[in-house]
């Protein structure tokens, strides 16, 4: 058998496969580095490459029908959460060949990051990062109470109301409510991760058993309610048509105004509008935002104007340690493929049967 790879694949994983396959061909990351240049394999290239293999696996590279309607392909994976995005599924379903991927490859990355971003808004670690970095205002001296003006010192240690340990003094993590819209696996991995942190966890999502929000410590609750009663609000849900504008004004203006916005999901989720506002109004203390209406984000986005907004450009999904778990859950998946037996996770599930025997 002859396997293509034009995937960020580990050597360990093509080791894993290697009794599998008597060829095993590089391309695309492997071969011309498209990581640094951000192209994409074309068609025709790709043609060339996989011809005459059983087994492809590709990352961002679009898997057309004429790349499918290759005699011989048996198998296709892609190493994305959603295949769909470069991948035809309808034409690989009518060609009976099965779309694996890596289901939550990136669930960790995202929940690491996001609660990077809690600690980051709630104790002001980036603004005050970037005020030692761009200013003098942190380095100035400010006297100790009761004392002569010879007796300074520096700001970062004064007792004085306006130091920065005044200033800047934000709430622990521990002992407050995460309010989870969203209980995917990413959000399950947040909710793990709350755990180490004793946080109390409330959960919105009407399609998850209530036993599996229990299962990991957590409450399942309606929606008005996580808004009302969480100190800190993380968004984790897919994009679809019930949840496009799902956190509205209404939303906001029932949060308390010590709370926290995180979103590391996708900007449609949100109306950005009404976010802005409740910023503004101090309806919410400050959030915490990974994603954009339109991205990159644009200069006059009012939201790189406010202070109590820690911004970052889609980044919580971005990890090296990413490549390593997606190969090794690709390897494994197609070597249960080709010993007849059903992979963790595949996109057209209904064609399993024509490739299992």
């Amino acid at each position: 058998m002859r396997l293509f790879i034009s995937a960020r694949f580990t050597d360990e994983a093509i080791d894993f496969l290697r009794p599998h396959f008597g060829e095993i061909r590089l391309g695309g990351f492997r071969k011309y580095g498209f990581r640094e240049s951000g192209t994409k394999m074309p068609e025709e290239e790709l043609l060339r490459e996989t011809e005459g293999c059983e087994v492809v696996i590709v990352e961002y590279d679009p898997v057309s029908e004429r790349v499918l309607s290759q005699p011989g392909l048996r198998l296709l994976a892609c190493c994305r959460n959603e295949p769909e995005a470069n991948v035809d599924i309808q034409a690989a379903t009518r060609y009976g060949i099965p779309v694996l991927y890596p289901h939550g490859r990136n669930a960790v990355t995202v929940a690491e990051f996001a609660f990077g971003l809690m600690l980051a808004i709630a104790r002001n670690i980036a603004r005050v990062d970037y005020l030692i970095k761009y200013s003098y205002e942190l380095t100035s001296d400010v006297p100790l109470p009761g004392t002569s003006s010879d007796r300074a010192v520096t700001s970062e240690w004064s007792l004085a109301q306006g130091a920065p340990m005044w200033r800047f003094s934000g709430p622990e993590l521990c002992g407050k409510t995460l309010g989870l819209v969203g209980f995917g696996v990413i959000g399950q991995a947040v909710a793990r991760l709350a755990q180490g942190f004793k946080m109390k966890l409330i959960v919105y999502d009407p399609y998850v058993a209530p036993e599996r929000v229990a299962a990991l410590g957590g409450r399942q609750v309606d929606k008005r309610e996580l808004f009302s009663t969480a100190d800190f609000v993380s968004v984790h849900c897919k994009v679809t048509p019930e949840t496009k504008g799902l956190i509205s004004a209404d939303e906001f203006n029932v949060m308390k105004p010590t709370a926290y916005f995180i979103n590391t999901a996708r900007a449609v989720i949100v109306d950005t509008q009404a976010l802005v506002e409740a910023l503004q109004s101090g309806k919410i203390a400050g959030a915490a935002i990974d994603v954009y209406d339109r991205e990159p984000i644009e200069p006059d986005n009012p939201l790189r104007q406010l202070p109590n907004v820690v911004l970052t450009s889609h980044l919580a999904a971005s990890s090296c340690d990413i490549p390593i778990r997606h190969s090794m859950m690709i390897a494994e998946d197609i070597d249960r493929v080709l010993r007849g037996e059903r992979p963790v996770s595949v996109a057209n599930p209904e064609v399993l049967g024509r490739v299992l025997r």
